[in-house]
């Protein structure tokens, strides 16, 4: 009976410090945070002066977001919908654009095919960072559900 409860001790004690282990590390599934919807983040200085710029630089960023789906399917919408599948290896998310308005790319020419945007999400989990041509990075924050 003693040795049991010893046990019963040890193993409680095993899971407590697993949990705040886990709690400390501040460690998170990425897989599962990109779940959601997220927009524009206009605190970043570049956002606030296009909103600034009146009616039709809050349309722009209102116009502007992203979507990930638990089945691994995207819509980034910047004016018109672009859709694909998306890949998380850790902290960095890869989208696989498909269609634009909902039409595949035909063209053999490699120019005009759909590259893949790579983006940065924050380790916790609420920005997420999407550079489409590694020059112009578009900052976005995850909105409540």
């Amino acid at each position: 009976m003693v040795q049991k409860v010893i046990n019963i001790q040890s193993s409680l004690g095993a899971i407590v410090l697993f949990g705040v282990s886990g709690i400390l590390c501040g460690c998170s599934n990425p897989s599962q945070e990109i779940i959601g919807h997220w927009a524009v983040d206009t605190s970043q200085p570049k956002m606030a002066q296009i909103k600034k710029a009146g009616v039709f630089g809050a349309m722009a960023l209102n116009n502007v977001n992203v979507d990930f789906r638990k089945d691994k399917t995207f819509t980034l919408t910047i004016f018109l919908p672009i859709t694909g599948t998306y890949t998380v290896n850790g902290h960095e998310v890869t989208l696989h654009p498909t269609r634009l308005l909902g039409i595949v790319p035909t063209s053999t020419d490699q120019n005009q095919k759909p590259h893949d945007i790579v983006g940065t999400l924050s380790s916790d989990g609420k920005r997420l960072v999407l550079d489409p041509n590694g020059k112009s990075p578009g900052y976005f924050v995850k909105q409540n559900s």
